[in-house]
């Protein structure tokens, strides 16, 4: 099933942009919540998360990304966000469809009239690559990295595709070795290059032999390796070559075991965890004060599958305290339900933080105060300047705090305001809301009042 992609970055974007597809984005925002004519019975998120993974899976030719709106300021600039969900369909980073807010029809409709594009072949979103001399010859280079190179959708350890997982199997299988190639990352000219419509496909010494089903063919009538003129490697070999790999592999995780006082292995970061799991470890250490530092092993498959091995330990988050294996979330709840944690640990407590900012003299510095990524002549997300013009389009006289610079304030006027996403606007110290509510206030008529 097609995957959606997770953009996290600008730059990501950039690549994935270079790319002559059609894309289907989902901007989206954590803690915000849908007028009750969007509102479907639920968490809202979760519902259009699996939305969109089902829509992906029905449009094939199409690629499908979700965009953090808050977390990547940058793209919801670039593309004029105003409220979150929004759905665009671009063309690279071309806009050729917007659907704003939860519209299930609308989007389907899109969808599907942006696969229909897709399949006629319009010269605008299918417009053949060509293959100049730059391009062939980075294609030359990169077919002959390895005496038998293989482009594959994902890598050895995670496929993407069955077919891709079985033509691993097959190398595997006969002792083949191989160099592979994520064309999921990058396919720019290759099928042009090779004259070769499907994925994936097996070089030798430079020269396209074909997919997975050519390989197949070449099995069933001998000894594949013989026929591909390669060597196999032997079982003794191998074996060296592994454990070699392993201790080199293990060399570098008792490195970064070691990195820190207190490691914790997670899904996900402290700010943003992905499991459960891993959220109530965090929740258990910052409850007895312990200072920790973390590896998302979501970043680093290798990371990942390498220390469940090296510490024989199936699952995670997964501890360390100066280097040593503690334990995972039940260890660490037996040890505090017996003791105090720290010293049962070895490690110092933190010390409590001092001088907590001010919120209430903070908000009521001005008689119209606006909390806001960014300053206001230069906002560092879509929100935060959508408030600002609409406060100077009602001529709103109003002071700023910029909460990308003190993580203190941004963290802690969340827990003040009971209000969890910015920016954020307070009148005479009192919170009237986000851009949301601005917005309907200005809707309604209501908003001029408000000016103190």
């Amino acid at each position: 099933m097609q995957q959606v992609v997770e953009v996290t970055s600008e730059a990501q974007w950039k690549t994935l942009a270079g790319a002559a597809k059609t894309y289907i984005m989902f901007f989206y925002a954590n803690n915000v919540s849908l007028p009750s004519s969007q509102q479907a019975a639920g968490d809202w998120l979760s519902t259009a998360s699996v939305l969109f993974t089902q829509l992906a899976a029905l449009h094939p030719r199409l690629a499908f990304v979700k965009i953090d709106a808050e977390a990547v300021p940058a793209l919801s600039t670039q593309f004029s966000l105003s409220v979150v969900p929004t759905f665009i369909v671009s063309f690279g980073s071309k806009v050729l469809e917007r659907i704003e807010g939860m519209k299930v029809a609308e989007l389907a409709q899109a969808i599907d009239r942006a696969s229909k594009r897709h399949a006629e072949a319009t010269p605008l979103e299918l417009a053949p690559v060509v293959v100049d001399d730059a391009l062939r010859s980075r294609l030359e280079k990169l077919t002959s990295a390895s005496p038998v190179m293989v482009f594959m959708k994902g890598n050895p350890n995670e496929p993407k595709c069955g077919f891709s997982r079985k033509l691993i199997e097959l190398l595997k299988a006969e002792n083949i070795e191989c160099g592979t190639f994520d064309i999921l990352q990058d396919e720019t000219g290759l099928k042009q290059f090779s004259d070769w419509p499907t994925f994936p496909q097996v070089y030798v010494n430079g020269s396209l032999v074909g997919g997975l089903d050519i390989l197949l063919e070449m099995k069933e009538e001998g000894n594949l390796a013989e026929q591909l003129g390669v060597t196999p490697v032997s079982e003794e070999v191998l074996t060296a070559t592994l454990e070699e790999a392993e201790k080199a592999l293990f060399a570098s995780l008792t490195e970064l075991v070691q990195s820190a006082p207190v490691l914790l292995f997670m899904k996900g970061s402290p700010s943003e965890p992905k499991c459960g799991f891993s959220r109530k470890t965090i929740e258990l250490l910052r409850a007895n004060s312990i200072p920790f530092s973390t590896f998302d092993i979501l970043t680093d498959d290798t990371v990942r599958q390498g220390l469940k091995k090296m510490s024989n330990w199936p699952t995670y988050p997964q501890l360390y305290v100066h280097g040593a294996l503690v334990g995972g979330l039940d260890i660490l709840t037996e040890m505090a339900e017996e003791g105090d944690l720290a010293d049962q640990l070895g490690v110092a407590k933190k010390e409590p933080r001092l001088n907590t900012p001010d919120f209430a003299a903070l908000t009521t510095r001005a008689p119209v105060m606006i909390f806001i990524k960014g300053t206001p002549s230069a906002p560092k997300c879509g929100f935060s300047r959508q408030l600002v013009e609409t406060l100077n389009e009602h001529k709103f006289t109003y002071e700023h705090f910029d909460i990308l610079s003190d993580d203190k304030v941004r963290q802690g006027l969340k827990k003040y305001s009971n209000w969890p996403t910015y920016p954020q606007v307070y009148i005479k110290g009192e919170l009237i809301g986000g851009l949301d509510i601005i917005t309907q206030l200005k809707e309604d008529g209501e908003l001029d009042a408000l000016k103190p």
